[in-house]
């Protein structure tokens, strides 16, 4: 118990990510996911990216959706991160959130995830025996041509729904719910586990937005665009809370008018802390360790990390992680002193200081996270932040600046945050 991990979605080029895992390992941070995102690179090829510079953070896609990936495809994607990272790797199966941009139905979701996860488990274990599920099925005789790395990788299942947590609790070795960052999920997830009586210990995490910064209400405005996206599919979700209708109504009204920022402003700040990082890295820690003392076994900050992605990681590596194994009793986890042997805890995060101060994104440029209609989490090809854009469109490229939304009819483009595959719902 007791880990922190970071996440993002695949948008950097393959230079970024092997400085975004030398940082996060040399800080000490436990895991590293790369989420499922529509229309942004595949999270497997940037941890595949990752594993060649690493040698102890654990990887993980999270998330996979059985209705954009076929579970014959997850299987070969799931061997050769293990096999790259030498035993490092670990995946995530959801429902997924926004495919109805694609026209996808998904009311079969919980029978699909099923057969995914028996069908990935058979092959990766060399069961030549074939499978017949609902949704999907394998052939008897059919296995992979070649060896896996591991007969088993440890799985994680992303949902709030009870039926998915009671089936995680008999397979999975992670439950998570994707967008939240209240204390009060750690406990309802872990009671929807017990309900299925499987007698395994599944580890309960939870991930969200998260933006750091000296200027708590700097963070807290750049926080605010980045995650109403989230709110508006999640919030309902969360039985823990009791929140208005009027104001679920109010967001999503304003996200469909591609007005993030406003829609982020109109959720109370005691609502938004459970959906949310930000603040001080005082605060952000003490929001963390929250989690963790109900029993997370691991928490997660998602991009942009801060007002600036670059920085932000900086300021997670530096200031937050140490404040927390600080609170944790210990400045770096056992692993990272196993693994470095001699070298002490002050040296190892003196490395993870001189690795932050050096990062530089490629096509970073000033990410910001404020303005109107602007998602502040994707900057174009010139370093500019984009514009929020309300839905895709054939043609249009997706790392394009795109024109202000305009009354007679909207600037549409790419799918920024928006279309996040991390919740799961069934």
């Amino acid at each position: 118990p007791g880990q922190v991990g970071i996440g993002l979605a695949g948008r950097f080029s393959a230079a970024d990510y092997t400085q975004i895992a030398t940082v996060a390992e040399a800080a000490g941070f436990d895991a590293i996911t790369v989420f499922g995102d529509l229309m942004f690179q595949p999270p497997a090829m940037v941890l595949a990216t990752m594993a060649a510079a690493t040698n102890r953070v654990r990887l993980g896609v999270a998330a996979y959706s059985p209705w954009t990936h076929h579970p014959v495809e997850i299987a070969g994607q799931v061997a050769y991160l293990d096999m790259a990272s030498q035993g490092r790797g670990f995946y995530g199966v959801v429902r997924g959130a926004w495919l109805d941009q694609l026209g996808i139905d998904q009311r079969k979701s919980l029978s699909a995830i099923t057969d995914t996860v028996e069908i990935v488990t058979r092959l990766l274990a060399g069961d030549a025996s074939g499978y017949v599920g609902s949704v999907f099925s394998l052939r008897e005789g059919l296995r992979l041509e070649y060896e896996p790395f591991r007969p088993r990788v440890p799985l994680l299942i992303g949902t709030w729904s009870p039926k998915l947590a009671a089936y995680a609790a008999v397979v999975a070795d992670e439950i998570q719910a994707g967008g939240s960052a209240n204390p009060a999920m750690v406990g309802r997830l872990r009671g929807l586990a017990n309900d299925a009586e499987s007698n395994r210990e599944v580890g309960v995490c939870l991930n969200a937005v998260a933006v750091v910064d000296d200027d708590p209400r700097a963070a807290g405005r750049a926080v605010r665009a980045a995650c109403a996206p989230y709110f508006d599919v999640v919030a309902s979700l969360d039985t823990t809370l009791d929140v208005d209708p009027e104001l679920l109504r109010g967001v999503k009204a304003r996200l469909a008018m591609g007005d993030d920022e406003g829609a982020g402003l109109l959720i109370p700040d005691e609502i938004l802390r459970r959906f949310a990082f930000w603040g001080t890295a005082n605060d952000v820690a003490n929001h963390a360790m929250e989690i963790l003392e109900a029993g997370a076994l691991r928490v997660e900050f998602d991009t942009p990390f801060g007002l600036t992605t670059p920085d932000g990681l900086r300021r997670l590596a530096n200031d937050v992680l140490p404040r927390i194994r600080s609170m944790q009793g210990y400045g770096t986890s056992d692993d990272d002193r196993a693994e470095t042997g001699a070298r002490s805890t002050a040296t190892a995060l003196r490395d993870a200081r001189a690795s932050a101060a050096s990062i530089e994104f490629r096509r970073g440029g000033p990410v910001r996270t404020t303005g109107r209609r602007r998602c502040g989490l994707r900057p174009d090809r010139a370093g500019r932040p984009c514009h929020r854009p309300s839905g895709p469109r054939a043609g249009v490229d997706p790392g394009a600046a795109l024109p202000p939304r305009s009354r007679g009819g909207a600037a549409r483009g790419h799918l920024c945050a928006r279309r996040r595959l991390g919740t799961g719902r069934s």
